[in-house]
């Protein structure tokens, strides 16, 4: 019986990460208030890469709060979210693991505090960018006091704004 159930074991095939030649991260920011909501989706390959260093023999990422942890700090390192002149620090309060178009995917939730409602955000995005030269982060943002929105494509060369949420 150990025998059979060690063979079907060695039989289940493992869901290797498809070859895939965009590097591309999707986020959305929602500001509500003194909140900001920040949501990223990244291929799993790519995000595993980037938190081991650009090794390729990467960590799993896994709905752990260690890796949450990790996640958070690797945000904290190339995610600078600046509402009227302070660095705001964001915590992980959700991850997601999907398939998308046969691509695994994982989406990670950040919440920011400000003092008051923005009214300047200065962001900083180069996710990803120390292990791709080619990567792309989109990011849309939504403030639901003006439900004004804005879109921002970040590239090596052009990785920040500025703007104002509401204005």
């Amino acid at each position: 019986m150990l025998l059979t159930l060690l063979l079907a074991l060695l039989t289940v095939p493992v869901l290797a990460p498809v070859p895939h030649d965009v590097h591309l991260s999707h986020g959305r920011m929602l500001i509500e208030g003194e909140t900001v909501v920040f949501q990223v989706r990244f291929f799993r390959d790519d995000l595993e890469r980037a938190l081991a260093g650009g090794a390729e023999n990467a960590p799993l990422l896994a709905p752990t709060p260690e890796v949450d942890a990790r996640v958070a700090a690797y945000f904290g390192d190339h995610v600078a979210l600046i509402a009227d002149g302070t660095r705001l620090v964001g915590a992980v309060v959700t991850s997601a693991q999907s398939v998308e178009a046969g691509q695994e995917t994982w989406t990670y939730r950040l919440v920011y505090q400000a003092a008051s409602p923005p009214r300047q955000i200065h962001l900083r995005n180069t996710l990803l960018m120390e292990v791709f030269e080619e990567q792309r982060n989109f990011v849309r943002v939504l403030d639901t006091g003006s439900e004004k929105t804005h879109s921002f494509y970040f590239v090596k060369g052009s990785e920040a704004f500025t703007f104002a949420p509401a204005g």
